[in-house]
């Protein structure tokens, strides 16, 4: 036993010293922020989409994961973090550390840094994953209600609410929308430039406010179209290759090309 102590201590003390220390590091208080074009988004409130119906949004959640900031020049990258689920309608993030309605903190060595990179959705080696295993808070919980079963894995992004549907668009929001987008084949990488921003120790006592930005507008509108909340309110992404996955699709594509700044 004593044999093992001692040839384990070499290893220890390896890895406390490879331990993040955040005395050395810059602070990075990451807040994911929605709006609806200019305005900030709430739950219940009435919006025009861009094709002019009144839409108001009653459930709003959202998967990233693989956070991480590129260094300028190598490339090399610095995590932020892993999963974190983000419930707009009820202002909470979740990790698998933590949970808050404020920015998720993370540390980085100091650098210059060319951009912020993440992924929608939930990667494949998790996405198979068993919901049961987490514990009640942990992104990935079945307790979160974002998990469909085994075939299909995770809800990426859960959209629902109501819309306008008469045929003058001046009516209230009656009619419900259901918007949930998923499977390995929905992942999608954004990456958001960030102009070479130095995170030092020296500027701004380490601590640095990293805001993202998500227009839900532009989730319904690109050059080639603008989806019709009315008339195309539902998807549950499956099967491939139907109306469903279409629109799925196109909303998840939107998402990740012109949503986030």
């Amino acid at each position: 036993m004593q044999r093992t102590a001692s040839a384990l201590l070499p290893l220890l003390l390896l890895l406390a010293a490879c331990k993040p220390d955040p005395e050395q590091q810059a602070e990075i208080r990451l807040q994911f922020t929605p709006l609806v074009g200019r305005d900030d988004f709430a739950p219940g409130t009435v919006y025009a989409s861009p094709g002019g119906r009144a839409y108001t949004v009653e459930t709003f959640r959202l998967y990233v994961s693989d956070v991480e900031l590129v260094r300028e020049g190598s490339g090399k990258t610095e995590r932020l973090a892993d999963v974190v689920l983000y419930d707009f309608g009820i202002q909470t993030f979740y990790t698998p550390d933590s949970s808050g309605s404020g920015p998720l903190t993370a540390y980085v060595k100091p650098n210059t840094y060319s951009a912020v990179r993440f992924k929608i959705g939930v990667p494949p080696e998790l996405n198979g994953g068993n919901p049961a295993q987490y514990p009640s808070l942990h992104p990935l919980s079945v307790s979160r209600g974002n998990h469909w079963n085994w075939t299909t894995g995770y809800v990426f992004f859960k959209l629902e609410g109501r819309v306008d549907s008469t045929s003058t668009q001046t009516g209230p929001p009656a009619l419900g929308f259901t918007y949930h987008t998923g499977t390995d084949a929905l992942l999608r990488t954004v990456e958001i430039p960030l102009g070479g921003v130095r995170f030092s120790l020296a500027e701004r006592g380490g601590v640095y406010d990293l805001p993202v930005y998500l227009d839900l507008n532009q989730i319904f509108a690109n050059p080639q179209d603008t989806i019709d909340l009315a008339e195309r309110n539902l998807t549950h992404t499956m099967p491939p290759g139907s109306p469903d996955y279409i629109l799925a699709e196109e909303l998840t594509n939107n998402l990740a090309q012109r949503a986030f700044r």
